[in-house]
């Protein structure tokens, strides 16, 4: 790890990461048990200093987007000083490599460091609304929200009911001011099968929403947030839709027909995700999915798009046709897949500006060059699981390769 701790430390000198940053991408290149050696909880003070900051993903994102553009402009040198271009993209891939552990795992280390806070330089009075009801059983039940300045978080609920807290962070004179232009801001309605809540923008009003539904319900949702990250956790549903044009983009542990997970800036993180259909597209940032879906499309205009096929645990949930797309303008693209006999894969790689590289077993290459690759597994219509896989980047590495059953990719 010499040669990426040289990196990190070079970017710092340079001001292209804060020490903060720097700091976190060394402490995730160290081992895990070393990691877990030195850490400690954190002083009060200090956690809200760092977590008034921003959000993990918006603070992953932009380290995520300064190593990028470092490695962009190392490839760039290089072909002006380098004789050939394998030699470029030789030094570029060894580069890529030992940083992309590091991208992998700034996330976690990140979150350790950050929490559902406020931002920084905004204080005022807090006012809570809540709002509480039950479902009928045995109905879809339908949830929109949408908040125009703040983070929107879903949860499951510890009883039967649903739970809506909205927490606004006011500036005002005293309470009565501050609940006034508090209540300005919500407008929540009760519909025949679910429930509407809009968070208006003020400029003397900020808030976060914490929504926690009950477990059993065929949920149709629709989340929007102009300026703040959603996240939905551990709540099975028949049709999720999260968009935020300024923030990440969560999902873990999630079972659902079809979900879409969109932002315009910043990352998009679907981990245990168990769906039919799955979009997940971010205008400006990384990708990442960990999960299985019968059809997925990761994209990205300019981030790294990351993602592994785990097999279900019922053997007849992917039978059949599986048909995967990732793609980034600027970046890499990784994929990882089980090995198993019964999967078979039909691979489809372009890379524009960058190398393609395949460590699966039993492929039939039928054209292979150093930006693109078609191939597929020998005996692939006979497989129980046939899986496409299209890849595409116009400006960065393509790496397949496979899993250890339940292994982390």
């Amino acid at each position: 790890m010499k040669d990426e701790r040289i990196i990190i430390l070079q970017m710092l000198e340079k001001g292209k990461i804060t020490v903060e940053e720097a700091a976190a991408l060394l402490d995730a290149l160290e081992p895990a048990a070393v990691r877990e050696h030195k850490e400690a909880p954190a002083p009060e003070h200090a956690a809200e200093t760092i977590s008034s900051r921003s959000g993990p993903g918006d603070r992953w994102e932009e380290t995520r987007e300064r190593i990028d553009s470092s490695l962009k402009h190392l490839r760039e040198t290089l072909r002006e000083k380098a004789p050939t271009g394998d030699e470029i993209n030789a030094f570029v891939r060894k580069v890529q490599q030992g940083v992309a552990q590091v991208i992998d795992e700034l996330p976690d280390v990140v979150n350790r460091l950050l929490h559902w806070e406020f931002r920084s330089g905004f204080t005022g009075r807090t006012v809570e609304e809540r709002f509480s009801g039950t479902f009928a059983e045995g109905q879809k039940v339908t949830v929109r929200v949408h908040c125009e300045d703040g983070p929107v978080r879903f949860a499951p609920s510890e009883d039967e009911g649903y739970h809506v807290r909205v927490v606004n962070q006011v500036r005002a004179d005293d309470d009565a001011h501050a609940k006034a232009l508090s209540l300005e801001t919500v407008d929540w309605r009760e519909t025949e099968n679910g429930f509407e809540l809009t968070l208006k923008n003020h400029p003397k009003v900020r808030s976060q929403v914490h929504v926690a539904l009950p477990l059993g319900p065929a949920y149709i949702v629709d989340v929007t947030s102009d300026d703040g990250s959603i996240v939905w956790e551990k709540l099975p549903a028949e049709e999720v839709r999260l968009t935020t044009q300024d923030g990440a983009v969560k999902v873990s542990d999630v079972k659902a027909e079809r979900l879409e997970a969109r932002t315009e800036d910043g990352a998009v993180w679907l981990h245990k995700v168990e769906a039919n259909e799955v979009r997940a597209l971010s205008a400006d940032g990384a990708v990442r999915f960990r999960g299985f879906a019968r059809r997925l499309r990761c994209a990205t205009d300019d981030g790294a798009v990351r993602a592994a096929l785990i097999a279900p645990a019922l053997p007849e949930v992917d039978e059949g046709e599986l048909h995967w797309e990732l793609s980034s303008q600027d970046g890499a693209v990784s994929l990882w897949v089980p090995t198993r006999d019964d999967y078979g894969y039909r691979l489809r790689l372009t890379a524009g500006e960058g190398s393609v590289s395949v460590s699966l077993p039993g492929i039939n290459t039928t054209t292979s060059g150093t930006a693109g690759l078609t191939g597929h597994t020998a005996g692939f219509e006979e497989k129980r699981v046939r899986a496409t896989l299209i890849l595409r980047t116009e400006d960065g590495a393509i790496r397949v390769a496979g899993a250890r059953e339940g292994a982390d990719a």
